[in-house]
């Protein structure tokens, strides 16, 4: 029994490195010819592309690059001073609003002293006028 799992264990390598190994090798040459041939020249091309349109961009349309560059400025900068005054309001409403409930909270507290005061008051004058 073990000679023969030794056979087959054998075999099995024999068969991996004649044909699973050979197919992968091929997998990976074919794979290495598509990226050497199509991808590279593609890459560069883009990349020869990118700098041309970069030194255009710096050298000839500096003009239109500032003229684009204030009117996103002109833009964020408007949106900005909306904003600027929404942020404002928001916050004097929330200050305003926690200024009053801090106030009602104030004069529920002095409400409640006083209604004890009146009936302790009350009591002690009971209780001095009955000598309890």
């Amino acid at each position: 029994e073990i000679d023969d799992t030794n056979q087959r264990i054998r075999e099995a390598a024999e068969r991996y490195s004649d044909k699973t190994v050979e197919g992968l090798h091929q997998q990976f040459r074919d794979l290495d010819a598509y990226v050497s041939h199509n991808l590279v020249p593609a890459v560069r091309g883009s990349a020869d592309d990118a700098d041309d349109l970069s030194t255009e961009l710096t050298t000839t349309q500096t003009l239109a690059v500032k003229r684009l560059n204030d009117a996103v400025d002109l833009v964020l900068r408007r949106r900005r001073r909306r904003l600027r005054w929404v942020r404002r309001g928001g916050y004097a409403l929330l200050e305003w609003m926690l200024l009053g409930i801090m106030w009602a909270v104030w004069m529920i507290v002095v409400a409640v002293r006083l209604v004890r005061g009146v009936i302790g008051g009350v009591f002690g004058v009971v209780r001095w006028m009955f000598w309890l």
